[in-house]
């Protein structure tokens, strides 16, 4: 086998190790080219991943030769940069020339789930749920991990520190801000009513006494309680009548507010220069 034959097979059995995770049917296909000879090769024509599939697959690839390249120079001395740049899909498989159309909740499908009457505190923490992932973009888990002294309704700041037991994407730190849209922020300023009152470092998505009547002060969020909260929003989509297509679409949404304008132009400086640092230089 010559030395080019022994790189399409690395590159080969790599994507359909990434296949794998993905599209069980592209190792079936994969086999058959295995078993093929090189020279019948183009006779072959597989059912290939999606262009997102393979798109990953090569980035992967593409990795994997760096790291080979950086721990076993000598060995891997013959594979050159340029070459491993060569390893991209066609330009029709590419993410820029997909045109992906996302789907959000809009503000005022936000409100008729917050015009639904919610008598018991269920209901009311579904709400205040759904108004803050729309107002502050954050993910499920850390709704669900989020700390009553990590949150001041009246600056619309809150701290998504992990140092608070605050859990974020890589752990990362950030301040953010809510939109200014006061409706909506006057549901979460209801429920942090609600629990104000606890201990700080309790959770602010409170947990419910069996008998759903009450509140239990707790600062130890399991992992997984962020389902809690997908649950609480299925619940209060049904009751709206709208369909739940998923919590990340109150992100997606949020994105939206902040094209309308609904984001203050003083925390819009905080949220672009908090993440670089500059926002400690220019409070010291």
């Amino acid at each position: 086998m010559t030395r080019r034959e022994k790189h399409v097979l690395i590159i080969a059995t790599l994507v359909m190790l990434f296949s794998a995770l993905l599209a069980p049917q592209a190792v079936k296909d994969w086999e058959i080219v295995y078993l093929t000879p090189l020279a019948q090769s183009r006779q072959i024509d597989p059912s290939f991943p999606a262009p997102m599939t393979i798109f990953k697959g090569l980035q992967t690839v593409r990795e994997f030769f760096y790291f080979a390249r950086s721990e076993w120079p000598t060995r891997y001395k013959p594979i050159k940069e340029s070459w491993i740049e060569l390893l991209q899909p066609p330009r029709h498989a590419r993410t820029a020339s997909q045109f992906i159309e996302h789907e959000f909740y809009t503000l005022e499908e936000l409100r008729r789930l917050l015009a639904v009457s919610a008598e018991t505190l269920h209901q009311q923490r579904a709400q205040a749920g759904a108004a803050l992932l729309f107002l502050s973009g954050m993910r499920l888990d850390t709704l669900a991990s989020l700390r009553t002294n990590c949150i001041d309704v009246s600056t619309r700041q809150i701290l998504q520190f992990p140092n608070m037991g605050v859990r974020t994407k890589n752990n990362k730190a950030a301040i953010t801000y809510l939109l200014n849209i006061p409706d909506v922020l006057e549901v979460v300023h209801r429920w942090d009513q609600h629990v104000r009152g606890f201990a700080p470092g309790s959770l602010w998505y409170a947990s419910l006494a069996f008998d759903g009547c009450s509140l239990v002060e707790s600062n130890h969020a399991i992992e997984g309680r962020g389902t809690i909260v997908g649950d609480d929003l299925r619940m209060l989509c049904d009751r709206a009548g709208l369909p739940y297509r998923s919590s990340h679409k109150f992100r997606h949404g949020h994105q939206y507010g902040r094209n309308e304008g609904h984001l203050s132009k003083r925390n819009a400086w905080h949220r672009r220069h908090y993440r670089s640092g500059l926002w400690w230089i220019a409070h010291q």
